[in-house]
């Protein structure tokens, strides 16, 4: 079997125009809004847990693990869904591809920063609160003042 393709192949595949994939833009819809809800319900319980219980042993691994499947899920629904939607709007399949691809990857690394620094803002804000051993300004001027 021969695994290499020609240049007339390869451009006959980039140029290709087939019937547009009505079907997976809704099974990428699905794909996406199936994952994207236990991405959600994983996201808070991972703040109210590290707000609670603030650990810096729980912090990097087990919650990375645990919301990056859904993530996964979610953002391959949205690949699915939009490259899918590019051919439906008339462009060949090898540019909506990468196109898409581009999108997804792009689309994951600014969800998985935004989400890092929502995380760690909230455990920063928790343990500041939580060690009251910093000087507080208020208390001074106002005993300072009696």
């Amino acid at each position: 079997m021969n695994w290499f393709i020609s240049f007339e192949q390869f451009g006959d595949l980039a140029t290709a125009r087939p019937d547009p994939p009505y079907f997976l833009l809704f099974v990428g819809l699905f794909i996406a809004v199936t994952s994207a809800i236990p991405f959600v319900a994983l996201v808070r319980q991972r703040i109210d847990y590290w707000s609670k219980h603030f650990s810096a042993s729980d912090l990097p691994f087990r919650g990375a693990v645990q919301i990056i499947l859904p993530l996964i899920g979610m953002m391959s629904g949205i690949y699915i869904l939009t490259a899918s939607g590019l051919e439906v709007l008339g462009v060949p399949v090898l540019p909506a591809l990468f196109v898409s691809l581009l999108f997804i990857l792009l689309l994951s690394y600014l969800t998985w920063l935004q989400l890092g620094r929502l995380l760690s803002q909230r455990a920063v804000s928790h343990y500041l609160h939580e060690n009251q051993d910093f000087p507080n300004h208020d208390r001074g001027v106002s005993s300072a003042a009696r």
